[in-house]
């Protein structure tokens, strides 16, 4: 998420907070119900967000150690198959 899509998730809960309290204290109902509802929706898309986040990290840490690792083998170690094959192209090779 950008600085931008922070700034407006805070601003809408913020306004939300401001006209729920505002309709609550006027005895206005329907601004009351709206800024709660502003400001339940500023909070979910900023957890939203936040998660969008963490999986995007997370996927790109995946990728990156899966592309440290050869593969075939698992943490870059030879696997037995490997070596056989190894062998038997070199044996090929002579």
């Amino acid at each position: 998420m950008s600085f931008v899509d922070d700034a407006k998730h805070k601003f809408e809960e913020a306004m939300g907070k401001i006209e729920r309290t505002v309709g609550g204290a006027i005895g206005d109902s329907v601004l009351a119900g709206n800024g709660e509802a502003h400001e339940e929706h500023g909070e979910a898309a900023e957890e939203a967000s936040d998660h969008d986040q963490h999986a995007k990290r997370k996927r790109l840490a995946e990728e990156q150690g899966q592309s440290a690792q050869k593969p075939g083998s698992p943490g870059g170690q030879p696997t037995p198959e490997s070596i056989d094959d190894a062998t038997s192209a070199n044996d090929a090779a002579k």
